[in-house]
């Protein structure tokens, strides 16, 4: 599954220069004081069943008011936790459920589905839909029981349940107890009779379920065509535990089986599933709202795979698709590219990509694509940015879609990424299964990492893996600061919420940057060879982490046999290495010094507010914040880089055979780690970054650390600074450093809300630094730039438009008159946020009203009403903000996603940011109905109060969070009271010195 994120930097202010900166109780005391010895034994008796039922009642009622007991699951109690040992969980009639376990015993086993479905979407202005479901499931008894327990969505109605022996005729089965357990999920059979080893039966369950919204298991979307009439479909997202919301079954990723779908439909709909429809035949089964005839689509059986991999869409004959035969190493696959009619023209970026990057990859892991097709649908509403399932990929219509009218170079580039990402999981995830989801890192980091292989194979002008550290580890170092966040693997995790909140930075990117420093230790060819020992060990099965590292250690010491730059090193035992990362929190901060022809290297665990309380829970680690550290170095005297290695460690010197003037670890930024030297030593990187000394990688990486090390006054604020400068000399291609230092700087935004002379001279101190660069860059003709001096010039762009630099403003405000005036105007792709966005903050009320009536009314492509969601979001008028933050959670007028992309952007404007999260606080329960199901918004929301900066902002925040249900925002609720800690000590510690700085620093 892949993250969608924006990608944007916070301005430091609006481009308008405005900162959004009685008797009975007397009769109980004596007879307490007589006790039971004054009293006669009729009375004893009466006094004994007195008491007992006030104790049952007392115990009942904790059991029914508190969050321990748990009657649904798709509610925490108020602080979040869940799946506690004394957690109770409770049935449909508030009894304690017979199995208590979240997961399921291994004494029943699937084999087989047969899926029946007949979806009922509603007519035109019609809000009515559902789904009457038959699922035939055959078990295996992997020892003898008479309990079966499988999941069940709580908003099932079953109307029929039967439970037939299919290898013992001779006999009857039949169920003696049926349990609905709602606070799992789940359903407990207990059996007439014993189901012996080995036996096989068939459970069939007929039920009814409505077809929602919430963008889970099987539900609804909408979208207009181009005659502006409402199409209706009705598609799948069951990562990681919704598949039993869609039908009853084993929902948990080593419970294997295969499938088969019949689809009921009428002539009005087509149906997609996992595998190539087989045939289709008329059928009686549909209801009066049927249109032209009823007909069933009969699917291929699947190949054996998880529940949260199936997958099957009823879309409106409106769709239409791009068919092609990709040949392969292993012969060819039938791909289709499905969107609706009016996006017809966008489909053959998606399709070029593929076409490359499947056979590429059936190459690259050495093992074949396996099933004979493979579909991508678009759909209007996904809570990712896309679900790998087998053979049908699903899309948000943002991430499969090109239309070179309006999609940005970033955009594009997104696209390549995601598809390549979704590719990629149908070897890592889908033929090779993490066992649980406490491993899903598996998955996600290796689709990750390998998407920009794969995108690189695409188009190698790109220069793709040059934008890994911006694109991952950047996020990865800064989401991994924080005492709340969690290991790569996470032991014991199993509670509905927990699991969904793995979908983080530290699964994706934490993941794929570990991948990406093993890479630069192994070497490519060594990584290949042991993602092939992998995968073709555990096909078609379930794997864990140390079978992965297995993998790689055998496949170093096949290649290397114990020769080459990492020999008599840790890098032998990879699986021992790895796992000092895979397991602890956080990361080390290296610090290395010179002393004469000695470098002294020193690690320590890394923290961006090293004096914060855990709050939540606390992960023990068995090598204290210690780690096998892979560190590359280079001095004015090596030719060469040169390695070593802080096994364990906290400190090592190496000697040299050199007195070196400067030393430079972490190369290439390969390492997940921060680097520190001495202050002489970080000047010395700030004379030969002026040279044009380091590429944009190691400049980007240098730029990140040093301003986060000032951030928490470990280095002196003019380092970063000063090296922010060199950026005026305009000596990189790529724009990746000036991303790193906007990034970093915004983060001082609302710090210095209280100081609007310092933000003045900042803003001045970046347009000094811009006006060069910027100057060159746009005049440059468009046509003739380069994949990343586009996207450098779309930053720099943004940069300026932010701080209101006066060329670039003008410039697009005079462009925007100009297209309002003959809207047939084409506007560049990278262009046209800025334009539309000075369109609004430099107009007036009739020009923010005229890009919302085209929103809601006019039929426009997805990626110009991206744009325009972005613009609306932007207006500096305090009753338009108002108004559209009233309007956040009314579906009919804004899309459930484009009301986060609304209220993201109003987070990241000071002024902005209370107005939304107190409408967030204040319609809370409202919000969680939308929202708490969806792990990729939930983390977000639950993020914006991070940039807050006082003790009565922290206060009522942690207040909030903790009398509130966070479902799986609850980690990043904790480190968002922690970077509210984080910014009270800045501006405590470092605000004074920081005027002082940039007061001498830019002289009027």
């Amino acid at each position: 599954m892949s993250q969608f994120e924006e990608v944007q930097t916070v301005p430091l202010k609006d481009s308008s220069g405005n900162n959004l900166t009685g008797g009975n109780n007397g009769q109980a005391r004596y007879n307490r004081r007589r006790g039971l010895a004054g009293l006669t034994m009729p009375r004893v008796l009466i006094g004994l069943v007195v008491l007992i039922l006030l104790i049952i009642i007392v115990i009942l009622a904790v059991l029914l008011t508190t969050g321990r007991c748990r009657g649904g699951s798709d509610e925490s109690d108020v602080s979040g936790k869940s799946g506690s040992a004394s957690t109770v969980y409770l049935d449909t009639s508030n009894a304690p459920c017979r199995h208590q376990g979240v997961r399921l015993p291994r004494a029943v086993l699937p084999s087989r589905y047969l899926l029946e479905m007949r979806p009922v979407l509603p007519l035109q202005n019609s809000s009515a839909s559902v789904n009457y479901g038959k699922v035939d499931m055959t078990v295996v008894c992997q020892q003898a029981t008479r309990d079966v327990i499988f999941h069940v969505g709580n908003e099932q109605n079953i109307t029929k349940l039967t439970v037939v022996s299919q290898s013992r005729a001779d006999v009857a089965q039949s169920v003696e107890l049926k349990q609905h357990c709602i606070g799992l999920s789940q359903m407990y059979l207990r059996l007439a009779r014993t189901c012996e080893q080995s036996e096989t039966m068939l459970i069939t369950i007929e039920y009814v379920r409505v077809i929602d919204n919430k963008l889970d298991g099987f539900y609804l979307g909408t979208y207009r065509d181009k005659k502006k009439v409402t199409r209706n479909l009705a598609s799948t997202h069951m990562e990681p535990i919704s598949a039993r919301k869609a039908f009853p079954c084993f929902d948990e990723p080593d419970m294997k089986a295969k499938f088969e779908l019949h689809m009921i439909r009428d002539s009005q709909y087509q149906t997609l599933f996992n595998m190539p429809l087989n045939h289709t035949r008329p059928d009686t089964a549909c209801g009066p709202e049927a249109v032209g005839g009823c007909y069933r689509d009969v699917f291929d059986e699947s190949v054996v795979m998880s529940t949260y991999l199936v997958a099957f869409a009823i879309l409106p004959l409106d769709y239409g698709s791009l068919t092609r035969e990709v040949p392969t190493k292993y012969g060819s696959v039938k791909v289709g590219i499905w969107a609706p009619s009016y996006a017809k023209d966008h489909l053959q970026f998606a399709m070029n990509v593929t076409e490359k990057v499947l056979p590429y990859f059936e190459d690259f892991f050495n093992l074949p694509y396996p099933l004979p097709k493979l579909d991508m649908i678009g759909v209007p509403d996904f809570s990712a940015g896309a679900m790998e399932n087998w053979g049908l990929i699903i899309y948000r219509f943002l991430t499969l879609l090109y239309d070179p009218v309006y999609t940005q170079t970033l955009e594009k580039q997104n696209v390549a990424e995601v598809i390549t990402h979704e590719i990629a999981h149908q070897w890592f995830g889908n033929i090779v299964t993490m066992t649980w989801w406490d491993d899903l890192w598996l998955n996600e980091a290796f689709a990750t990492f390998t998407q920009f292989i794969g995108v690189d194979v695409y188009n190698p002008t790109w220069n793709m893996m040059d934008r890994c550290y911006v694109e991952f580890v950047m996020n990865a170092l800064q989401t991994d600061s924080m005492l709340h966040s969690h290991p790569i693997i996470m032991a014991g995790v199993s509670d509905p919420s927990e699991i969904e909140s793995l979908f983080d930075d530290i699964s994706y990117f934490k993941g794929s940057s570990l991948i990406r420093m093993l890479e630069g230790v192994i070497g490519r060819r060594v990584l290949k060879e042991g993602l092939m020992i992998y995968l073709n060990r555990f096909a078609w099965r379930n794997a864990a982490s140390k079978d992965l590292f297995e993998a790689f250690s055998e496949a170093y010491r096949k290649i290397n046999q114990n020769s080459g730059a990492h020999s008599n090193s840790p890098a032998e035992n990879l699986t021992r290495v790895m796992d000092t990362w895979t397991t602890q929190v956080n990361y080390p901060l290296v610090t290395v010094r010179i002393s004469g022809n000695r470098l002294h290297f020193r690690q320590e665990r890394f923290l961006l507010y090293p004096n914060g309380t855990q709050i939540w829970e606390s992960h023990q680690t068995k090598y204290n914040y210690k780690w096998i550290i892979p560190v590359m170095y280079l001095t004015d005297k090596t030719p060469e880089p040169m390695w070593t290695w802080l096994d364990l460690e906290e400190s090592k010197t190496v000697e040299l055979d050199h007195t070196p003037a400067f030393v430079k670890i972490n190369l290439n930024q390969t390492g997940l780690y921060r680097c520190n030297y001495e202050f002489s030593n970080w000047q010395q990187l700030v004379k030969l970054s002026r040279q044009g000394y380091f590429g944009s990688t190691d400049m980007a990486g240098l730029l990140n650390d040093a301003f986060t090390l000032a951030y928490i006054g470990r280095l002196n604020i003019s380092v970063p600074f000063d090296l922010f400068e060199t950026l005026e000399e305009d000596r990189l291609d790529s724009g990746t450093p000036w991303t790193i230092s906007m990034r970093k700087i915004s983060e001082l935004q609302p710090l210095m809300a209280q100081d609007q002379q310092s933000a003045e001279k900042l803003v001045k101190l970046i347009f000094k630094v811009l006006r060069k660069p910027l100057k060159a860059i746009l005049s440059k003709p468009q046509h003739l730039l380069t994949h990343t001096e586009k996207i450098k010039r779309q930053t720099l762009n943004q940069i300026a438009v932010m701080v209101d630099e006066p060329i670039v403003a003008n410039m697009y405000r005079e462009k925007y008159q100009q297209w309002r005036a003959n809207q047939s105007i084409i506007l560049s792709p990278d262009e046209i946020d800025f334009v539309y966005q000075l369109g609004i903050t430099g107009g007036n009320t009739s020009d923010w009203e005229f890009f919302w009536n085209k929103y809601n009314n006019d039929f426009v492509s997805t990626y110009e009403k991206k744009h325009m969601i972005s613009a609306l979001a932007m207006s500096p008028n305090l009753d338009i903000i108002n108004r559209l933050i009233q309007i956040l959670f009314d579906q009919g007028q804004i899309r459930q996603t484009d009301a986060i992309t609304i209220a993201v952007k109003f987070a990241r404007r000071s002024g902005a940011l209370d107005l939304v999260w107190t409408h967030f606080t204040r319609n809370w329960d409202q919000l969680l109905k939308i929202y708490g199901h969806m792990p990729f918004l939930m983390s977000d929301i639950t993020k914006f109060p991070a940039d807050y900066y006082t003790e009565f902002d922290y206060e009522r925040t942690r207040e909030f969070f903790e009398t509130h249900s966070l479902t799986s925002g609850k980690r990043n609720a904790y480190q968002s009271l922690e970077s509210i800690r984080a910014n009270i000590a800045w501006i405590k510690h470092n605000m004074e010195s920081f005027k002082t700085f940039i007061k001498n620093k830019v002289i009027e």
